[in-house]
């Protein structure tokens, strides 16, 4: 009973320094931070994903085990993005 007084602690001490991330970040910018986030991220997944693809040896198995396991992931994605910009007037497409 402790174990999980303190879990539900700890998820609702990180969203509450998540929501005071995100609100400080659009107080200085005026921009929401998870689509400007993601919105930059775009830029630079293809250089990303080529420099990922050359990797050999150990660091390259490693990132095939992680890219796999971001396949079967991404499916929730679009689900994310537009749970958490919602009231985002930047709100990425989906």
């Amino acid at each position: 009973m402790a174990s999980s007084i303190y879990s539900n602690f700890k998820f609702s001490y990180a969203s509450l320094i998540v929501l005071q991330v995100n609100a400080e970040f659009t107080r200085i910018t005026t921009k929401p931070l998870v689509s400007t986030f993601m919105f930059q991220l775009d830029h630079y997944t293809d250089p990303l994903l080529k420099a990922f693809r050359k990797k050999g040896g150990t660091a390259g198995l490693k990132i095939t085990g992680i890219k796999a396991a971001m396949g079967k992931l991404s499916m929730f994605l679009p689900m994310y993005i537009l749970a958490t910009s919602e009231n985002d007037t930047d709100a990425i497409p989906c």
